[in-house]
């Protein structure tokens, strides 16, 4: 499994320190390639002010979802993007390939909206993917 993220170096290195995640299957795209590759949303109007923003939000809330959020904030420091504030807007996704093609896609429709990790993982299992799990420490509300 790996993960594209827009850091830098340095603030990667934090990230490992913080959630256990494996240095080696994180990607850096600081110039944001992969992200306009995949046609991920990138305006203030789907990242904040989106309908799906609060309702997903809420869903967590209802969910019991919400202690990994409450684990990141806790830590929280604020950065500039590598490539200035438009790059704080992007939304990711979440894919799976074999070679070149894509057998799963989500693009998260707003802030807190993402896809469901169990569907995704049990998927990458299905396709015999190695390494579909990290050793990553499992989020407080996995149970």
């Amino acid at each position: 499994m790996l993960m594209v993220t827009i850091g830098t170096p340095e603030r990667s290195k934090d990230f490992v320190a913080r959630t256990g995640f494996p240095a080696e299957n994180l990607l850096l795209d600081p110039d944001n390639i992969t992200y306009d590759a995949l046609g991920l949303t990138n305006d203030l109007a789907n990242t904040f002010f989106n309908p799906a923003t609060p309702l997903s939000l809420l869903k967590r809330g209802m969910e019991g979802k919400t202690d990994d959020l409450m684990n990141v904030l806790d830590g929280w420091q604020p950065w500039m993007t590598p490539n200035g504030p438009q790059q704080a807007m992007n939304q990711g996704g979440m894919f799976v390939f074999e070679g070149p093609k894509v057998l799963y896609s989500y693009y998260d429709k707003a802030t807190a909206d993402h896809a469901d990790l169990e569907e995704v993982l049990s998927l990458a299992r299905s396709l015999g993917a190695a390494n579909v799990d990290c050793d990553c420490p499992a989020p407080a509300d996995a149970a």
